[in-house]
């Protein structure tokens, strides 16, 4: 005799998650995107020291690392932000974005937001699998469509990073990194970021100093002066 299917498993209870519990009053969870054992998770970054609460009204960044249920900073890593024009501040505080509850949603494996960016709302949508973080932008009608790279940033301590623009579609860093309650020794991550289309132009900034922008290399291409040491990467795309 054959035996019936389980009408939960049917069901899909994954529809009954909630990731946003636990993420106010310092609860210390995230609500990003992640799968079970993966090596990331790709959530949103609104000045929390374990990345988010609910209570915040901006986000600075979507980054790589973070831990739920931790009371201090750890990971953070490779925050990035898509935004349009070129922020005139390379504080986080003032480059961040606001976003509305009303119009942010996740659930196990996604999250999405509205930002409201310079030129109007931006729809950022986050995945990820085992071994990379996945996100797709849709921006407003603008000729200044822009991705914010910031390798000098995260939740604990970056003590070096460079920062090297392989070619029109991928950038690469290297991100080493200390701290977690108390002080560690460091360790060093490594990211490649591919995007869809090319890059237009693309400019760097350490502390208040920005280089002006260039435009984007041809294909491997190794861009001029790349990598450069403790340096952050604001990417133009078309």
């Amino acid at each position: 005799m054959g035996a019936s299917a389980d009408p939960a498993a049917e069901e899909g209870l994954t529809q009954h998650v909630n990731p946003f519990i636990g993420s106010q009053d310092d609860g210390n969870t995230y609500p990003g995107a992640s799968v079970p054992f993966g090596m990331v998770q790709f959530s949103p970054d609104n000045g929390h020291m374990t990345g988010y609460d609910y209570t915040r009204t901006s986000i600075r960044g979507f980054s790589m690392v973070h831990l739920s249920g931790v009371g201090c900073g750890l990971g953070g890593l490779m925050p990035m932000l898509p935004t349009t024009g070129t922020p005139s501040d390379t504080r986080y505080e003032s480059y961040a974005l606001p976003y509305s509850h009303d119009d942010e949603e996740a659930a196990p494996g996604y999250y999405r937001v509205g930002l409201q960016a310079p030129a109007g709302t931006i729809d950022a949508e986050l995945a990820a699998t085992e071994h990379t973080a996945i996100a797709r932008y849709t921006f407003p009608s603008t000729t200044e469509a822009t991705v914010l790279l910031n390798p000098g940033q995260s939740l604990n301590t970056v003590t070096d990073s460079t920062t090297r623009v392989v070619d029109a579609r991928t950038v690469e860093t290297a991100i080493t990194s200390r701290g977690f309650c108390q002080d560690t020794p460091p360790f060093t991550v490594h990211t490649r970021t591919t995007f869809d289309r090319d890059i237009a132009s693309f400019g760097t900034w350490v502390d208040d100093e920005r280089t002006p922008a260039r435009s984007s290399p041809t294909a491997r291409a190794p861009a001029p002066g790349s990598p450069s040491t403790r340096r952050r990467t604001p990417t133009s795309r078309s």
